[in-house]
Formats: C-alpha cells, structure tokens, sequence
C-alpha cells in the first residue's frame, strides 16, 4: 500500500514540474548503478578468495594447536562478517539496478517524472519488502548471474569455509 502512495506521489510531483526525463538519462542512472554492483561483487570475491587462501594456507602449514584455532578463528570472523555485509550491500544494489530497469521498460508510463535522482533516493529509503513487490509488478525477474553471485557463490564460500572449519577442529581437538 505504501509503494502505491508513494509511486502516486511521483506522478503528482511529476504534474506540477513538468520536467520530463529522458531513456539516455534513466539509462546513465542504471549503468551507474550496474557499475557500483560489478565493483562491490569484485570487492566480495577479491577479499574473500585472499582470506580463504590464507586460512588454507594456515591449515595445511602450521601445527595444529590452539594458536593456530586462534588465528584461524579470527579470519572466519572476519569472513563471515564480509559475507554477511556482502549479501546486504549487493541486494540492495541489485534491486536498484531493477528498479531502473523498470523504469527502463515502461518509460512511457513515467516519462513526466521530476527528478529522476529525488525519485531514486525516495525509491531507495522504501523497506525491502516494498521494493520486492514493485520489482515483482513490473515483471523483473533476476538474472541467472544475480541468482548465482547473489546466493550461489556466498554459499559456495560459506560450505568452504565450514570444510575449513572442520578440518582444523579435526586436527586441533581430535589428533
């Protein structure tokens, strides 16, 4: 319901202004956006690949002791609390990449919009749940690479971190 008033809203700012916005601008706006999404998924699979090789890297060469545990420990914390950023950062970029893609296929029904950068930061302060169900009505489905970089591959690295874990669990508490 929320959504709906605040889409009424952009028409009724849109009357008053008259100021129209143009395919070349929504279509600027969303590479912006694409752009910020290809470098935070680089960020994500850079410094996760780095601290998983260097937790290898620890079970495999060094004794296996608490120190050790310690150490290793410190850099699933660490991954963890990445992924975990990863997946909030990168969905809400995703669905702004959506959003101006909608806006994209149905140009025509907004084309008396005032400001495409006011409407994005209203459209960016909407709950998730509001956003999921615009990006539904507009009919946008994710991509097959969203659904892989979005879920598949954190929950690659999160089984290889749990392979990790348990082999040096393995080593320091039962051999």
């Amino acid at each position: 319901m929320r959504l709906h008033i605040i889409l009424a809203l952009f028409v009724i700012t849109a009357l008053i202004d008259y100021k129209m916005i143009t395919k070349e601008e929504v279509l600027s706006h969303w590479q912006i956006q694409e752009n910020l999404l290809q470098g935070y998924r680089l960020i994500f699979l850079t410094s996760q690949t780095i601290i998983i090789s260097v937790a290898s890297l620890l079970v495999a060469y060094h004794e296996a002791d608490l120190l050790t545990f310690i150490a290793f420990s410190v850099l699933l914390t660490l991954a963890l609390t990445l992924l975990n950023f990863w997946r909030k950062i990168a969905s809400a970029r995703a669905l702004d990449v959506s959003y101006l893609q909608a806006i994209l296929f149905h140009h025509e029904q907004f084309e008396n919009k005032e400001s495409l950068m006011r409407e994005f930061k209203t459209w960016q302060k909407l709950q998730r749940n509001e956003k999921e169900e615009f990006i539904k009505n507009h009919s946008i489905e994710p991509s097959a690479t969203r659904v892989t970089m979005e879920k598949r591959i954190p929950q690659l690295f999160l089984l290889l971190w749990i392979i990790l874990l348990g082999v040096i669990s393995y080593k320091v508490f039962i051999i």
